[in-house]
């Protein structure tokens, strides 16, 4: 059984470094062929010749999907396949998998934030904006910026 155990633990985390590998590169194409792979998507097209994303339509519906609504953010989902697939792999024990999700989930939430004040909408995502409208409401444009500061401070200094 422990031999069962570890070969299905390898193949897991095979396929979870591909994953890894699969949107890092679909989102690095999505930066260069969105414009021409938008149209498609939309209008959910069949002609997959016409999609300019390297990893085809899957790739270009899914860096369309998370970089329209995390932004930049959304390459954290790559790095925490990575890390959880290279743990799985090497049997590393220096990672923590709740540390390495809490930190994601934290940066996650906070640098669309940080993101949403500067004027490039990709660079937040859907929920960077949502997020930065609805507090400003709340607490004011100079508020968020603090609120902002301190949450990466805390989470900088936080061992």
């Amino acid at each position: 059984m422990n031999y069962h155990y570890r070969k299905f633990k390898f193949i897991a985390s095979i396929i979870v470094i591909a994953l890894s590998i699969f949107t890092l590169l679909a989102f690095n194409s999505y930066w260069n062929n969105s414009i021409q792979d938008q149209s498609s998507i939309i209008n959910n097209s069949e002609n997959y010749i016409a999609i300019s994303n390297t990893m085809g339509k899957i790739g270009a519906t899914t860096s369309e999907f998370f970089i329209r609504l995390f932004g930049i953010s959304a390459y954290l989902f790559t790095s925490i396949t990575l890390l959880i697939g290279t743990k799985l792999m090497f049997n590393i024990k220096r990672l923590n998998n709740f540390n390495i999700l809490i930190q994601h989930i934290f940066l996650v939430i906070s640098l669309p934030l940080l993101f949403a004040q500067f004027p490039n909408i990709e660079l937040s995502g859907q929920f960077g904006l949502e997020t930065n409208n609805k507090l400003i409401l709340l607490i004011g444009k100079t508020g968020v910026i603090i609120l902002t500061i301190v949450a990466v401070f805390l989470f900088f200094s936080a061992e």
